[in-house]
């Protein structure tokens, strides 16, 4: 195996690890509305996300980005037009975490609305990459129907990256629920 399908494969690998993390999350929310032993397996599992969110929020974005640049200069795929608009609102994002871990600074607000505005670019770059009759996407850029990468019947890149955009959006609206509980 090469050093770019190694890469691949761990990148592919780690999301869909996430995507069964997320699910067990939702799962634990839900069943614990019905299981009262569960609740307090929920409180502290949520606290924890909550206290440590800053550091989860930096973990994805740096994640992501270090895998789009890995994609793009190691491993020569081509970034399409919608691939550039999602690194606008993704790349910033290490920073700000960054600089929000340096000088506990409120950065929730921003990086919801880079996440929302990102996210929506990804799900629209996914949808239309899943369009069977689409000759070309909604940017103009044929290179936006390429799936570089499609593992497990719907691992794309930019389900990668709507992923990590749900992730920070997430953390940004349970940081604000937090914050007006207390």
């Amino acid at each position: 195996m090469t050093f770019v399908a190694s890469i691949k494969a761990v990148i592919v690998w780690s999301t869909l690890i996430t995507h069964i993390l997320l699910a067990g999350l939702l799962l634990l929310w839900i069943v614990s509305l019905w299981k009262p032993r569960l609740k307090r397996a929920k409180k502290q599992v949520f606290a924890w996300i909550y206290t440590h969110a800053l550091w989860i929020g930096l973990f994805f974005v740096t994640a992501a980005t270090a895998g789009s640049l890995f994609y793009s200069e190691i491993a020569k795929y081509t970034p399409c037009d919608l691939c550039w608009w999602q690194r606008i609102f993704m790349y910033p994002q290490v920073l700000i975490f960054g600089l929000a871990l340096k000088k506990k600074l409120n950065v929730w607000p921003i990086v919801r609305w880079m996440s929302i505005i990102g996210g929506l670019i990804a799900l629209v770059h996914y949808a239309t990459q899943w369009q069977s009759n689409a000759t070309s996407c909604i940017a103009g850029d044929p290179a936006c129907l390429a799936k570089y990468v499609f593992q497990f019947g719907y691992i794309t890149i930019p389900l990668m990256a709507l992923t990590v955009f749900g992730i920070v959006l997430y953390l940004s609206f349970r940081r604000s629920a937090q914050r007006k509980i207390s």
